[in-house]
């Protein structure tokens, strides 16, 4: 489904999943092992060949999504009170009823710290029956969550999934983080949070509850919609094209604040390989 390129003028998902309801979702989710078995559409390889969306791909196989050209987009829309249904985001992504099997190993350095975080599990054709990792930035750790209760969860802020981050904000979950980008800069020369900065949320749906579509079907998150202008067409951070296949935008830092609380970080995408994330962050004043 192809990204809209107008928005309507009302909208709102807030989410509210009570215990009860996570409970009926772990029912309708859950299901046997092998219920889930989308495949991303449209895979290619870093070369241009067509992948077999059954073949066996293991995670570190070198086959990476293609990514289509995408119009101007304006910015998200406004919200209102209405409430969707939570269930058509859950089988969209789709978001699965396990702890991921990848990791998260920190590093301190200087005043930041690194972050290998693997989020590989399933290669091209078989992540989207993977669970993210979530990454908690206060302590740099994993945080050990299924899909389902991330929803319900505050303790991370970022999670991954081969070229996917969502903020836990909006549609993504409970908290109260926002997302804004500082671009053609480096990560030192961030000290302080721009007075102009475009602080977007994970907003996935439109007001009809119809689900925002980046070009290979992934939904839209506060990372999409500071990237609608990528000139690879990825409308998210990373450039896609040439002999690398996948990588980040030189230059860009984002900075993610918490609207509740005193706690603010920037961090930098250094590198991605086949889904393993090398993350760069610290703190930064408000």
């Amino acid at each position: 489904m192809p990204v809209r390129t107008s928005w309507p003028i009302t909208h709102r998902h807030h989410l509210t999943l009570t215990g009860a309801l996570l409970g009926l979702l772990l029912t309708a989710c859950g299901g046997d092992e092998g219920s889930n078995t989308t495949s991303d559409p449209g895979t290619t390889n870093d070369t241009g060949g067509s992948v077999d969306a059954g073949a066996d791909v293991t995670p570190d196989a070198a086959v990476e999504e293609d990514v289509a050209t995408v119009g101007d987009v304006s910015t998200p829309p406004d919200v209102d009170e209405n409430t969707c249904p939570q269930i058509d985001l859950i089988e969209a992504w789709p978001l699965v009823d396990d702890i991921a099997i990848g990791s998260v190993e920190t590093e301190a350095a200087d005043a930041s710290s690194v972050v290998i975080i693997d989020a590989a599990a399933g290669g091209s054709a078989e992540s989207r029956n993977n669970a993210f990792v979530y990454l908690d930035l206060t302590t740099g750790e994993m945080v050990r969550l299924t899909d389902l209760e991330s929803l319900i969860d505050t303790e991370w802020q970022l999670g991954f999934r081969r070229t996917n981050v969502r903020l836990n904000s909006g549609d993504s979950g409970p908290g109260t983080w926002e997302m804004a980008k500082v671009s053609d800069t480096t990560f030192d020369a961030v000290t302080s949070i721009p007075d102009d900065a475009n602080w977007q949320t994970d907003v996935t749906f439109e007001s009809d509850c119809d689900i925002i579509f980046d070009p290979i079907n992934n939904p839209f998150t506060a990372i999409h919609y500071l990237n609608i202008g990528n000139e690879s067409g990825s409308s998210s951070w990373y450039f896609y094209g040439g002999e690398a296949g996948v990588s980040p935008v030189e230059g860009d830092i984002y900075i993610i604040r918490d609207t509740a609380s005193d706690l603010a970080f920037k961090f930098a995408i250094e590198s991605w390989v086949s889904g393993v994330y090398t993350l760069r962050y610290a703190p930064i004043a408000l």
